[in-house]
């Protein structure tokens, strides 16, 4: 009986750091400082046939608004696949900003039906889809494939912050 409580005691030691951490909420307060192109996903992440189309860069500080909000820099990258008579896309954006608090308050101020929005550290990165087909025209929506791309794009991001300050 006693082997048995030590075994058990020995086990709860083990896994009680890892639980500590499973319940820690990602860095708030982490900063991310290199080029937003680093943070998209490959498109064969969300299978075969996805293809991406980009977009030019923006450059915030133009901009009185996004200038004023603490926006750095901002990209965006369109994910597209064909279906028959037309295509799926899924967008992301991403803009950083000075930091965490910044981008808290600029996604505080944006709701947007059929959009995902995510805080990670001082990133806010914003997606959206849309299928087109010429026997149902455009329709606006978030797909699975969209969602997927979500969770990858937020995860590569939460991998690349760094505590404010480094």
């Amino acid at each position: 009986m006693r082997r048995e409580a030590a075994r058990a005691f020995a086990l709860v030691a083990l896994l009680a750091p890892l639980a500590a951490r499973a319940d820690e909420a990602p860095c708030a307060a982490c900063t991310y400082r290199g080029d937003l192109e680093a943070l998209f996903v490959p498109a064969r992440s969300l299978g075969d046939g996805w293809e991406t189309l980009g977009e030019s860069p923006v450059d915030p500080q133009e901009d009185p608004d996004l200038r004023e909000a603490g926006v750095r820099a901002a990209r965006s990258l369109h994910y597209t696949h064909a279906i028959p008579g037309g295509a799926e896309v899924c967008s992301v954006e991403i803009w950083s900003f000075g930091s965490a608090e910044e981008a808290r308050r600029a996604r505080a101020g944006m709701e947007r039906e059929r959009w995902r929005f995510s805080l990670q550290g001082n990133l806010l990165v914003m997606l959206r889809g849309v299928t087109l087909q010429r026997d149902r025209g455009l329709r606006p929506g978030l797909l699975p494939a969209c969602h997927r791309l979500a969770d990858l794009t937020e995860a590569r991001a939460r991998s690349l912050l760094r505590p404010a300050g480094r």
